[in-house]
């Protein structure tokens, strides 16, 4: 279970690398959509548990800085 996750998030980190770098052709103050996910697994000798997140950030550039 925790290979499949591994590799689905690596998946999919490669897959947003390759369309951030498309989207640096020109500033166009342009609207944007930046999925997130995560797995943070903590050691035994932590009092925390294993856990998944995931987030969808949704916004538009104001200036090219």
């Amino acid at each position: 279970m925790i290979k499949k996750l591994l590799l689905i998030a690596a998946a999919s980190n490669i897959a947003l690398i390759s369309l951030s770098a498309n989207a640096d052709d020109g500033y166009k103050g342009s609207w944007y959509v930046l999925p997130t996910a995560s797995y943070v697994m903590t050691g035994s000798d932590l009092k925390a548990d294993k856990a998944i997140s995931a987030a969808l950030r949704v916004g538009k550039q104001m200036s090219e800085d």
